[in-house]
Parts: C-alpha cells; structure tokens; sequence
C-alpha cells in the first residue's frame, strides 16, 4: 500500500495529470524548494524530473507496462513568467521495444513554451512506484535530497528510499537534479544558469554514495558547455551516467 512506503521526492513536486487520447497534460505549481536559490526559475533538474514524469506515464500507459528511462534531454530557452506551470507530452515514436516522448512546458497563461523535453523509454516488466503528496518543503530539494557539494564541480548523494525507485536504485530523477547541482556548483557565476541537460543512463547506482563531476568543456560570455560524468562509488565507481550540459543568462532568472 502506499501508506507503507517511505516518503519519496517525487512527492513534493505538487503536479496533477490527465491523459486526452495520445496526449498527456500537466499542471503543476513550483515551490521555492524547486527554484535556483534567489529566483522563481525551477531547476532545471526539477524540470527534467517532471518532463520525465509527464512524458514516461503516458508511455507506461501506451507500452502498458511501465518503461524506464533511457535518455532523456531538457533545454530551457527563457524564463518562465510565472512559477505555475503545464507540461504537454506526446509520442513521436511507439516501437515494439522502444517509446520516444516529446514534452512542451509552458507557464500559465503563455501559449509559448519556455522548455522542451525528450525522452527515450525501453519496455519493463516492473510496476511502478506511488507517492503520497506530501506538504510543501522548508528547505531546497538538493538538501531535502542529502545531496552535498564536495568541492566546484563534485557532488554526491547517498542512495536512500527518499532518492530510490521501485527498483531498489538512485531515481532517474534524482540523477538529473545530482548533474544539475555539480554543475551549477562548477559555475562560480551567479549570472548563467544551468539550461540543458542531455542525459544519458548507462548503469544502475544501487550502493552509493553517487558522485557527479562536472567539467567545463568551454566557457565564454554566452555561457559554458560542461561534461559530466557520474559513478557509483561504492560499486568500484562504476560509469552510470554522463551528461552534457549548458548554461547561459536568462533574462529575468
């Protein structure tokens, strides 16, 4: 039963969905705990946590069994004008083993996207995790989340039911948020933001704790390109995700 399990992320994030044919709608309303320190713009790993959610619930519901993710790419264009937010998931391929999701997010009241996602889901026998909605947060995800920042460029998270799947491994989701605070720790600018993620899920990271480490690749006036590459430290640093990622200012973030 729900009631049983322990208190899990996913539960913060206050987003309802509904399904219209062979689309998925979203609405959430972003709090603080989900924002760049200082500024209503949601992390963009708490975007890609979303877009994740939105895009894989409809390709769960069009597979049938829920599919893990494989991929998955975020890139926000500008910022939003407002912290309540629509997320718009459809299938641009259903395959006998394969389901690619395209996810348009925009703020209440734009017709304009201001992010976009897409996603590559395998077939899984697996059920699903279900979550509580639980109250608003006190304090940011990433700390809420145990994750730490080592030093510029290197953060890390222990591997507990708050931060795990229904698999027994660090959430696809949280992984995404561990890349989005290693490379926003390796910034020094208070100017960029972190405004793409390109994922890519390689490994399970069931031991931890999981570090990531982000390295600039270049960095200009327009913004940094940064690789990232994240192990699973107790399990001989196994390779379970690389990232590239990219920041850039946003005028009003």
């Amino acid at each position: 039963m729900t009631s049983e399990l322990a208190p899990h992320f996913t539960a913060h994030l206050d987003v309802h969905y509904r399904r219209e044919g062979e689309v998925m709608f979203g609405d959430a309303r972003v709090q603080p705990a989900l924002c760049v320190a200082g500024t209503t713009l949601p992390r963009v790993g708490v975007l890609a946590i979303y877009t994740d959610q939105c895009g894989g619930i409809l390709a769960s519901e069009l597979g049938k069994p829920p599919l893990p993710t494989l991929d998955l790419s975020i890139h926000v264009f500008r910022a939003p004008r407002s912290t309540s937010l629509t997320f718009e998931s459809r299938p641009l391929r259903v395959g006998r083993r394969l389901i690619v999701v395209e996810t348009w997010v925009r703020a209440e009241g734009d017709p304009d996207p201001f992010a976009v996602g897409v996603q590559t889901h395998l077939s899984s026998p697996h059920a699903s995790r279900e979550t509580n909605a639980l109250e608003p947060l006190d304090e940011p995800l990433v700390e809420r989340a145990g994750m730490v920042v080592r030093a510029p460029g290197t953060a890390e998270v222990a591997i507990h039911p708050f931060v795990m799947n229904n698999l027994g491994m660090l959430h696809g989701g949280a992984i995404g948020l561990l890349a989005d605070l290693a490379c926003e720790s390796a910034l020094g600018d208070d100017d960029h933001r972190v405004t793409g993620l390109d994922l890519r899920y390689l490994n399970a990271a069931r031991v931890g704790p999981v570090r990531a480490v982000a390295r600039t690749l270049r960095s200009d006036e327009a913004g940094t390109h940064l690789w990232v590459e994240m192990t699973d430290t107790g399990d001989a640093d196994r390779l379970c995700m690389h990232a590239l990622a990219t920041t850039r200012r946003l005028e009003g973030a």
